[in-house]
């Protein structure tokens, strides 16, 4: 942090004035959710966000943002290896990211701060702040990028995150519960257990090709818990320390979609992520004293096939989006139960798919009516679900105005 603001403070900002390009938004949106067969209350979401650019130079650009959003549906998150189930969300984020461009050349040097905090609430009557699975989160990056032809460039960046759970925390003479009296797994018992550094290195590009424009990433996180120890097959922690390690590999195309003599014009596109997640971490189920290693392991494939129509005032068009998401994860050495709780001997696979479809309509200078649906589910060979969910549906929409600066 201290390199980065002397390296703020020392920005050569010469006799010209500053130039500052203002992007502002503000979204209200109203609506229902419908999930598990349970239908909720009109609910809403809001979002805001606030980024003006900042251009001192040829050489020297600062873009400072600041945001937050109010999440009303529920959902399911998945933050200590299976779904847990969430009633709202808050989600704050402030970010700082300095540009260096030598000599106004092709090349970009990027350092960047965020600070982000999610508040979670599991019911209704906890209190903001006050959640299980509350977390704040710092992320310090340097990012490298060389732009061979504008806008197409390629990039490489590392990253640091440090993640805290402040409200997390289990008594050790209560080892063998969660604090909603349920059976908790032994690896997850004590103060601090979810909170985790990461460090990241990524690779990134995109390049056109016949009117397509084709993207390409890959990322490896390296993760360590520095209060988890690892659990053994008798349930006891030992002195090993959790560490995860990821790789992320995507890529996706948009490309133009002839319409004829249709009027407007279409975009599809068309995005594949692969996930290799290990773990030296194990699970104890401490109420039925069952040992899995390799519990955490899973692979991942995403595919995202999506279309935009836009139709109308070219400058302030009429825009139809529909998308579908589909991912299949694979536990290959996390077994399954039946409903009872008993321990069977196939591995977990999971299997989500969600359609969502929207329109946004000009109803004003900077204002537009919008309209989002989705639907969801996910379907898994896993019987037991008293703790998480593996298995569900979920359907809302919202409806409401945006405003863009």
């Amino acid at each position: 942090m201290k390199r980065l603001a002397l390296a703020l403070l020392c920005m050569p900002l010469g006799a010209g004035a500053v130039t500052v390009e203002p992007v502002y938004s503000l979204s209200l949106l109203g609506g229902q959710y419908f999930f598990g067969g349970e239908r909720g209350h009109l609910s809403g979401n809001l979002s805001a966000l606030a980024a003006p650019g900042m251009k001192f130079n040829k050489e020297w650009e600062f873009f400072p943002s600041v945001s937050g959003s109010y999440q009303g549906t529920k959902q399911v998150l998945d933050l200590v290896g299976a779904g847990t189930v969430f009633q709202e969300q808050m989600d704050y984020r402030v970010g700082l990211k300095p540009v260096y461009s030598p000599g106004g050349g092709r090349w970009r040097v990027k350092p960047s701060y965020a600070f982000r905090t999610q508040l979670l609430r599991e019911t209704k009557e906890e209190g903001w702040t006050k959640g299980l699975f509350d977390y704040r989160r710092h992320d310090l990056g340097l990012e490298g990028e060389f732009v061979y032809k504008d806008p197409f460039s390629v990039r490489a960046a590392f990253g640091y995150a440090m993640t805290d759970f402040p409200n997390y925390s289990s008594l050790e003479s209560q080892a063998n519960f969660d604090f909603n009296g349920q059976s908790l797994a032994r690896e997850l018992v004590g103060d601090k257990v979810l909170d985790s550094q990461a460090f990241l290195f990524s690779l990134a590009g995109n390049v056109p090709w016949r009117g397509a424009v084709f993207d390409l990433g890959y990322t490896l996180l390296a993760s360590e818990f520095p209060n988890q120890h690892v659990v053994d097959m008798t349930g006891d922690l030992t002195s090993p320390l959790r560490s995860d390690m990821a790789h992320l590999l995507s890529a996706g195309v948009k490309a133009p979609v002839p319409l004829g003599d249709l009027p407007g014009k279409m975009v599809g596109s068309f995005g594949l992520g692969f996930i290799l997640s290990s773990s030296n971490q194990n699970n104890y189920d401490a109420l039925r004293t069952h040992f899995q290693e390799g519990y955490y392991d899973y692979t991942e494939l995403r595919l995202s096939p999506g279309a935009k129509y836009l139709v109308g005032n070219p400058d302030r068009p009429v825009t139809f989006g529909l998308g579908f998401d589909v991912w299949l994860r694979d536990y290959p050495r996390r077994q399954v139960q039946d409903s009872a709780g008993t321990y069977e001997t196939q591995t977990l696979g999971q299997t989500n798919w969600m359609v969502t479809a929207s329109v946004s309509r000009p109803i004003a200078p900077r204002v537009r009516l919008m309209v989002d649906f989705s639907y969801g589910a996910a379907s898994s060979n896993m019987g037991y679900e008293s703790l998480y969910k593996y298995s569900y549906t979920a359907t809302n929409y919202l409806f409401g105005v945006s405003y863009d600066l």
